[in-house]
């Protein structure tokens, strides 16, 4: 897996004396950044050519660090963090609070940091950032494949599309459960009874009961699982949700198989990439 890449840009005065003053200050905290985080590990940094202190430079600086950083990783949209140092003889603190008070005038979410970079608990905190910027950014432009809908009257087993779409650049394809029960019937009886054969193999234990779980009731759910495969090839779907309760539960099979194997790094055709399934 990729880590997420950080670019770090320095912020100097506009007035050209304190500008060379401080640039050697500015220059030395962003180098104890990248060198913590390239310590570190976590985090792959790219530091911008220089220190800005103009219009020209802001804007110059600023473009050429984002596309370093959208050539190393596929982000659509780059989230901001503001880090200052814990430096009594600079008005470190100040610049930052000055910038986040400007950003949020203009409506851009932003994340704060301050304290020296050397101390676990800083670094933490933009490193942590760093991640979650990068799961939040990879969202953009995936497609979740809504299979049924809401599940037991749960607020929390749907969403919005709109807010999906504003928030993170997901699209919602609303599935019916019925492509499930359709597409089983067309599954290759030969694959049904290789991963039949599989799993009273390979797992732990198999319990029938005779009545809600036999053997037939098994090879459904193998079906199922083979079904709802065919259904995120088909729609290229990036991750799922299935409704299941009552309708599939009830007059079907529970969709546990599926949400079992989907989610792990390998099934009856041998190893493979997880894939993100819920049920309910």
């Amino acid at each position: 897996m990729r880590k997420p890449v950080l670019g770090i840009l320095g912020f100097s005065d506009g007035d050209k004396a304190a500008h060379e003053m401080l640039k050697p200050i500015v220059q030395a905290q962003v180098d104890a950044i990248a060198e913590a985080l390239k310590k570190d590990g976590r985090v792959d940094v790219v530091v911008a050519e220089d220190i800005v202190h103009s219009d020209k430079t802001a804007k110059s600086y600023a473009e050429g660090l984002k596309a370093k950083v959208l050539l190393q990783q596929d982000m659509a949209k780059v989230h901001s963090f503001l880090a200052a140092p814990f430096n009594p003889d600079w008005p470190g603190m100040v610049s930052m609070l000055a910038a986040g008070g400007g950003l949020d005038h203009e409506g851009i979410e932003h994340f704060r940091v301050a304290g020296d970079v050397n101390e676990k608990e800083v670094l933490e905190k933009i490193v942590t950032f760093a991640k979650c910027a990068k799961v939040v950014s990879s969202l953009s432009g995936q497609k979740y494949g809504l299979i049924g809908g809401r599940s037991l009257g749960m607020y929390s087993t749907t969403v919005s599309m709109q807010d999906w779409q504003e928030k993170f650049g997901v699209d919602v394809e609303h599935i019916d459960q019925l492509e499930i029960v359709r597409k089983a019937e067309e599954v290759d009886v030969a694959q049904v009874e290789k991963a039949y054969k599989w799993l009273t193999e390979n797992v732990g234990k198999v319990e029938f009961n005779g009545t809600s779980f036999t053997p037939e009731k098994l090879k459904t759910q193998i079906r199922h699982y083979e079904a709802t495969k065919k259904i995120i090839e088909e729609n290229e779907l990036d991750f799922i949700g299935v409704k299941c309760h009552y309708e599939m539960s009830a007059h079907y099979c529970t969709q546990c198989l599926s949400a079992a194997f989907l989610n792990d790094p390998y099934d009856w055709d041998g190893a493979k990439e997880p894939f993100v399934c819920a049920c309910e």
